[in-house]
């Protein structure tokens, strides 16, 4: 990001834009799936109708990933719970933990992947991204703040480098639950605008939920 400026970022169709953020700290996890889901089916239907034809990926940072801690709340054994309760198969559905790895090295940036929700706590933390995410979805009480800001970037990057006719093919939705999240996303928000990017706007509900007033700098909405 650092040596791309934010014109040339625009020019070059290199990130999505805008950054949608949902803050939704008093809403279930049931709640937030439910919107998630409808969106990524939305989201499919769009890009298909435009010819894009590799499935929007939604990258969920869960609170506890080993079988031992499936029975927690926030867990991926039972966010993989409540999905298969909404209609999605398992088969859809990816584990990439330290200890389950459906991706292995398969990229999800292909037609031929089939999944469309991939769980995880960190794993993915550094050196992984994919084109093909659009939607992030923060329910894990991870503490540090880096993480989740790095999580939250996970799906900048747009496919094919071109800006699809519908706008919202061209974004990125983060959902999050929690204040810590909150934190983390105003620093990937401050980091963009540090990076000289501007121009990627941030909209939606950035609001601090910890009830203390703040005033949103720069050009963001």
């Amino acid at each position: 990001l650092a040596t791309a400026g934010r014109d040339s970022v625009r020019a070059e169709q290199l990130l999505k834009t805008p950054l949608q953020i949902h803050m939704a700290p008093t809403e279930s996890v049931e709640s937030i799936l439910d919107d998630v889901i409808a969106l990524r089916n939305r989201l499919e239907i769009g890009l298909t109708n435009e010819g894009y034809l590799i499935k929007p990926k939604v990258l969920i940072s869960c609170f506890r990933t080993s079988v031992e801690q499936a029975h927690e709340r926030n867990s991926a054994h039972s966010i993989r719970d409540i999905l298969n309760k909404k209609g999605v198969p398992s088969e859809k559905i990816a584990f990439k933990t330290s200890t389950k790895d459906d991706l292995g090295d398969a990229s999800v940036d292909t037609n031929e992947c089939v999944f469309e929700y991939i769980l995880t706590k960190q794993a993915l933390v550094e050196g992984w991204d994919a084109k093909s995410v659009y939607i992030v979805v923060l329910v894990n009480e991870i503490g540090a703040n880096l993480s989740n800001f790095q999580i939250g970037g996970r799906g900048l990057r747009q496919p094919n480098r071109r800006y699809f006719k519908n706008p919202e093919l061209n974004s990125l939705s983060v959902f999050a639950s929690g204040v810590r999240h909150n934190v983390a996303l105003k620093s990937l928000r401050d980091f963009l605008s540090g990076q000289g990017l501007d121009a990627l706007t941030v909209s939606g509900d950035l609001s601090d939920v910890e009830r203390i007033e703040v005033k949103l700098q720069g050009k963001f909405s």
